[in-house]
């Protein structure tokens, strides 16, 4: 009888031993399958800038955590398609003395994730990352890395915003600031993953432990909760004198206040979350000494009596950064809700005042309506002047502006090196393939050359190139030639506008008024030039036959009538400062060349 006692006893034994020792080695199994697809998810890094005079608060990135979780798939699909659920990567990285603020997402999610960061920070500027910072050659001596795990059971809250009169991010941002600007980096990453509304329920049993008075015989969550649950129910001894009348074990009100938290955590939607640090330089010490700055910045978050942050085991080898570098969330993590994980990464704003954070150096606006983009129908782009590209929210049109409204509406100033060569630069190539005309008045020269090198060689004999220093080669220009006759006040105008700029410190009105019923004298008679401006003054048989060609009543009342009613003195004194101006103009050797 004995015998046979023992032998049953053996093998219930055995019974539940084997099905227990199947299921860990297929939760091990699972937890290395899931590391390598996930490793080999294609994602990308998008970095983060942010006005300066940004005023989210971290409520917005609470809020912003509440849609992402919106990636969260279901259960049972992803069962049936032996699908991974995704995760996101919210990074800080100082590198090369500049601390940026990065999101690396699954390509598949990267245009959900970014309308859901628009949506709470509106003036964010997101653009993908040309490389990524991790994947970087830098010759760094010392590596040293760790993770971050909580000090008690993961149902626990962390100490939230909510209760820090200053920005948390400050206290983070703040030695990350302390780094060399060369020779040294730190990187922050924290890795998430939405949890379905069941690890409710888990923390549900685990304040039913608390309350019964027995701790829960794994104090972490994830996916060994179920298994804790049965191996606690077999092996838990009956407890004595449990009945209707019987009433539970005193709670004292360390445990009160620990249950009250964790059933208001339980409240939020919940993430799985992972916490890496990273530390690359020169020096052992420095590093030890920088990883534990960062580490004691997270203590922060501690509260007494309910959960914070440790340290787990720290490494040094760069062998340990692969799993940073490819983002990958091996095994459970611990359970934050969005309030805590809001508390932990969210966008600086106003109250934080780090040095070397790189901000958004300016807001960018959404597109007006009407704005004249390039759709390539030839018939609506040829009326537009393209100059440009659109990067709201990244999405990319190239536009300009319709040629009727370059011709009247534009004046471009601005300092050195703003770019309005570019910009008239653009103008020209717009005109140049569209086959229009354009003219380009360089008083330097450089620009007019190189802009001759984007000239197609079917438009080589529409160039005309005017050089005034190439005496050898002269190319004749009259400014008083004239095609239009309606259009000779407006040439007087401009010629005496051009010797007023000039000689603008000795300008007269008497010189002005001589001067410009000379030159309407002269735009009557055919082919005068600025030269003869001298003998129109001084030469009577000259002045003579131009004013047979007048037909301008008023000019010739002024010629044959006042000018002629002076004296030969005044005469001389009036036209004096005429000749002497437009002798300083024409006595130069290169102009009369022209």
């Amino acid at each position: 009888m004995e015998i046979f006692s023992w032998l049953i006893s053996f093998l219930l034994q055995w019974y539940i031993w084997i099905p227990l020792v199947g299921v860990l080695s297929f939760l091990t199994w699972r937890n290395y399958q899931q590391s390598d697809e996930v490793a080999d998810v294609e994602g990308s890094l998008l970095i983060l800038e942010i006005p300066r005079a940004n005023d989210k608060s971290e409520l917005a990135a609470e809020q912003l955590f509440a849609s992402l979780h919106g990636i969260l798939r279901d259960k049972k699909e992803l069962r049936l398609t032996r699908g991974q659920q995704e995760h996101l990567s919210f990074e800080i990285a100082s590198v090369n003395g500049q601390i940026r603020f990065y999101v690396w997402v699954p390509k598949s999610l990267q245009s959900f994730v970014e309308g859901q960061i628009y949506a709470q920070y509106p003036t964010v500027q997101i653009y993908p990352a040309e490389e990524d910072y991790t994947e970087h050659e830098r010759d760094h001596s010392v590596v040293y890395s760790t993770e971050l795990t909580t000090t008690a059971s993961e149902f626990l809250p962390i100490r939230t915003f909510q209760n820090f009169e200053v920005d948390p991010l400050a206290g983070i941002t703040g030695t990350l600031a302390k780094l060399e600007s060369t020779g040294e980096e730190l990187w922050i990453q924290v890795l998430v993953r939405p949890l379905a509304d069941d690890w409710h329920s888990f923390s549900d049993r685990w304040i039913s432990s608390v309350r019964s008075g027995r701790s829960a015989l794994f104090g972490k969550g994830g996916g060994f909760q179920w298994l804790a649950g049965l191996l606690e129910a077999l092996w838990k001894p009956p407890e004595q004198g449990e009945g209707k009348g019987s009433a539970g074990p005193d709670i004292s009100d360390r445990d009160k206040t620990r249950i009250a938290e964790a059933e208001k955590k339980a409240t939020k939607l919940g993430y799985q979350v992972k916490i890496r640090l990273a530390y690359l330089g020169e020096s052992q010490t420095n590093a030890k000494q920088r990883i534990q700055a960062l580490v004691g910045t997270f203590k922060q978050f501690n509260s007494t009596n309910l959960n914070g942050f440790k340290s787990s085991k720290a490494n040094f080898g760069k062998e340990y950064l692969e799993k940073y570098r490819q983002r990958v969330f091996s095994g459970d993590g611990f359970i934050l809700n969005i309030e805590e994980l809001a508390s932990v990464y969210h966008l600086p704003h106003t109250n934080v005042e780090t040095p070397n954070i790189v901000w958004a150096s300016s807001k960018t606006a959404e597109p007006p309506a009407k704005l004249p983009i390039i759709t390539g129908k030839d018939a609506t782009d040829d009326q537009i002047s393209a100059f440009g590209v659109t990067n709201f929210r990244g999405i990319n049109h190239q536009f300009g502006m319709l040629r009727f409204d370059r011709s009247r509406h534009v004046y471009i100033i601005g300092q050195t090196g703003a770019g309005k060569s570019g910009l008239l630069e653009l103008f020209a190539l717009s005109d140049i393939f569209h086959n229009q005309g354009y003219a380009i008045i360089d008083p330097h020269g450089d620009f007019a050359i190189d802009n001759m090198k984007f000239i197609p060689g079917s438009r080589v004999q529409d160039v005309v190139y005017f050089n005034p220093a190439d005496t050898a080669y002269p190319l004749g220009f009259n400014p008083l030639e004239v095609t239009d006759p309606n259009q000779k006040t407006n040439i007087s105008s401009e010629v005496i506008g051009v010797l007023k700029r000039m000689f603008g410190d000795s300008w007269g009105p008497r010189l002005e008024y001589i001067l410009r019923y000379t030159i309407l004298a002269l735009l009557d008679r055919p082919e005068t030039t600025m030269l003869d401006i001298t003998r129109m003054l001084t030469d009577k048989k000259f002045r003579k036959e131009t004013l047979e060609y007048c037909k301008d009543t008023v000019v010739l009342q002024f010629w044959n009538v006042e000018f002629a009613s002076w004296t030969d003195k005044f005469q001389a004194e009036a036209i004096a400062p005429v000749l002497n101006k437009v002798g300083a103009f024409t006595a130069n050797p290169v102009i009369r060349n022209i």
